[in-house]
């Protein structure tokens, strides 16, 4: 389990495991920018750089919403084969059918971006965006994760306390951690 700052901190750690992975990433953003020659590696490609390693297999990504980059990019990440999932489609469809989209795995990596969750309960980042998942929808889905496969490893990103006046995006990430270790132990 790693805390981190931004997103430059995921893909050497999915680099470091040397088996076959999946990925399940939460987060309001693709994070499939492929980025320029003076910056591979920044906070808004590390899905992009993860895709190119050769021990990863799935990646599902949900909670996609809002500015999300290029067009360009939302299809090269689909071109990929990642399976992504909106946040309406998570309140549309439920937080069981979500779960149903992911596919059973051997070994699971998350990615956990605060900012999937909707900002009035989680203002603390950089990067808030309205229509995020609420704290129910949140719990139900990361409770469950394990079910799909052994948990190998988890980051979580861009709670900034900055921006975080009154500490609730920290104590929201703090339960979620909490929920989700829980759900594993």
């Amino acid at each position: 389990m790693v805390f981190g700052g931004d997103h430059t901190i995921t893909a050497p750690l999915v680099e470091a495991y040397d088996e076959p992975i999946d990925i399940v990433h939460f987060d309001t953003h693709l994070d499939f920018v492929d980025g320029t020659e003076d910056m591979k590696y920044s906070h808004s490609n590390p899905i992009k750089r993860i895709s190119e390693l050769e021990n990863v297999n799935n990646i599902t990504q949900i909670g996609i919403r809002g500015f999300t980059g290029y067009k360009s990019n939302y299809e090269e990440a689909l071109n990929y084969g990642s399976n992504i999932i909106t946040a309406a489609d998570v309140i549309k469809n439920g937080t069981s059918w979500v779960l149903n989209q992911i596919p059973k795995s051997d070994n699971i990596y998350v990615k956990f971006d605060i900012d999937v969750i909707d900002p009035s309960i989680a203002p603390g980042t950089g990067t808030p965006e309205p229509g995020g998942l609420n704290y129910i929808q949140m719990k139900n889905l990361i409770t469950q994760l394990h079910l799909k496969g052994e948990i190998k490893g988890i980051n979580i990103v861009e709670v900034n306390p900055l921006f975080d006046v009154a500490e609730t995006t920290f104590l929201l990430a703090s339960r979620i951690v909490f929920d989700f270790l829980g759900s594993i132990f």
